[in-house]
């Protein structure tokens, strides 16, 4: 089970990773997501450049962050979770989990329906690769390794 969750770990850090160079790339996508949710208005017809340019320093900021998240986790997976080590259990699911609701509740909260299933979609496989080997972090031969 632990090589099954390793495979569906990668994939949904590999889908973070992704989602956060978008971010860094082409953070218009996120812009107009989020002004459209906000405001109703599209970015073609936003009329203020300065807010598009808050919205877009936010939105690459953010990407930032969630980029060096990610990377942590690629580490975290590779050292210590591949090898059923429950300080790496621990860390991933702790800081999936900040990352997962902190990353969701400002789109659904604002009414965004394409972040809110994105992140949605993320942190469901997450808990299915977090939760799958868990008895070889916790079970009884855990316990005597």
């Amino acid at each position: 089970m632990l090589k099954v969750a390793v495979i569906i770990l990668v994939i949904v850090f590999g889908y973070s990773a992704v989602i956060s160079l978008m971010g860094l790339i082409i953070p218009r996508v996120a812009m107009g997501s989020i002004l459209k949710a906000v405001t109703g208005e599209t970015l073609d017809n936003a009329q203020n450049t300065t807010y598009l340019k808050a919205i877009k320093v936010s939105v690459m900021s953010s990407a930032v962050f969630a980029v060096s998240g990610t990377i942590v986790s690629f580490f975290i997976l590779f050292t210590g979770f591949r090898k059923a080590q429950r300080w790496a259990w621990w860390a991933l699911l702790i800081g999936g989990c900040i990352s997962g609701i902190g990353g969701g509740i400002l789109p659904i909260s604002i009414g965004d329906k394409v972040y809110s299933l994105i992140f949605i979609i993320g942190v469901v496989i997450f808990l299915v690769g977090i939760f799958l080997p868990i008895k070889e972090f916790f079970g009884k031969a855990a316990e005597k390794a």
